[in-house]
């Protein structure tokens, strides 16, 4: 992840032995990559400047999961809270995905 620069995604598949660029495949709208996840059915999720979005096919086609979300979203943290949902940190709220993407529930304690 380099955070000062266009957004940068690579992708091994061989222990490090050779690396290739997502960058011609990353949604459009991502200014900024600051999360990634990887969930066990293979599903891929990137979240950073520009919202959530997930791949499904090893990052080739995104979709966003920013559904009932800000459109300028800024995801600071992406993590998975079991198999099926993640939560994510964006100005200071706190949401679990319900139903495995959207929509999105605050969990946050403090308004």
């Amino acid at each position: 992840i380099a955070p000062d620069f266009p957004p940068q995604l690579l992708q091994v598949s061989d222990l490090g032995q050779s690396w290739r660029a997502l960058a011609d495949v990353l949604p459009e709208g991502l200014s900024k990559i600051q999360n990634l996840a990887y969930t066990s059915d293979g599903t891929l999720l990137v979240g950073g400047q520009g919202g959530l979005f997930e791949s499904a096919d090893d990052g080739q086609n995104w979709q966003a999961l920013n559904n009932d979300l800000p459109s300028e979203v800024n995801i600071t943290l992406l993590r998975l809270a079991d198999s099926h949902r993640f939560i994510v940190l964006y100005e200071g709220n706190i949401l679990v995905s319900t139903e495995g993407k959207s929509p999105w529930q605050d969990i946050s304690v403090v308004k």
